[in-house]
């Protein structure tokens, strides 16, 4: 099978139309997975080293099983973020993929459920170690210890009780792979998601391009406490112009994830 058709077999995996637009751009190496290296607890990878394998049950990274998960949490009003880490391509992973939203995520062979955090407020840093818990949607995607089909009583036991050490002994022996695509980063080599420098400039040239009004909604508004640039696929540090929108305070907050 060449390497078109089984780009496009992961694509209809992932309900998504052969013929569907994405400026999305991924290298890939084909490499067979080594199912005898043993798992690391922390591991620092350059993104060079990625190979992956594409198949019907996704890929791993160096033959081995990985965690996905957002390192750089942007907090607002000082509520704590409630990020999950991902073990397998759940609906949520593919939700961000189809929004142009997945290079928020990073990936790791953490075990110990404890993660490096960038806590990001008025776009200033702080690093954290922080307890991740395991994301739903991968319970059920996995059907882990019957999720799917036992009481909500026994879910939240299931979710509760999830242990990273234990999954990976399950199940690294079993050559099932569990993402179809993997991010460009590590949690090591990912680079900083805040705004640049310049940002000030960038968003005012921006807003003054759109002649002040939401591309969305279409309302004029004269202002700027009101009036955003969003980036789309959430990375701030990417203000490439096809990345950017102006939109309304009220538009800004109805994207993924955000808060006002």
């Amino acid at each position: 099978m060449s390497d078109t058709d089984s780009f496009k077999k992961m694509l209809r995996l992932m309900g998504i139309s052969d013929d569907a637009k994405s400026d999305f751009d991924l290298d890939i190496s084909i490499s067979q997975p080594d199912w005898k290296q043993p798992i690391l607890p922390e591991i620092e990878v350059s993104i060079d080293d990625i190979g992956t394998i594409f198949s019907e049950a996704g890929i791993f990274y160096q033959g081995r099983r990985v965690i996905l998960y957002i390192r750089d949490q942007a907090q607002y009003f000082e509520q704590e973020t409630n990020y999950k880490f991902h073990v397998t391509g759940c609906a949520t992973l593919k939700g961000m993929y189809t929004q142009k939203r997945y290079d928020k995520y990073v990936l790791s062979e953490n075990t110990s459920g404890i993660f490096k955090i960038n806590v990001i407020i008025d776009n200033k840093i702080q690093s954290i170690e922080k307890k991740l818990h395991v994301c739903k949607h991968c319970l059920r995607a996995l059907n882990w210890k019957g999720y799917k089909t036992v009481s909500p009583a026994r879910q939240r036991e299931i979710y509760e009780a999830f242990s990273l050490e234990e999954f990976f002994k399950v199940m690294n022996g079993d050559n099932q792979k569990n993402f179809a695509i993997i991010p460009k980063f590590t949690a090591e080599t990912a680079p900083p998601n805040i705004y640049p420098a310049n940002w000030t400039i960038i968003s005012k040239m921006l807003r003054t391009e759109a002649g002040y009004t939401c591309s969305n909604c279409g309302k004029k508004i004269s202002d700027t406490k009101n009036l955003h640039v969003h980036h789309r696929n959430g990375i701030k540090n990417d203000c490439s112009r096809s990345n950017l929108e102006v939109l309304c305070a009220d538009c800004h907050r109805r994207k993924h994830n955000h808060k006002f």
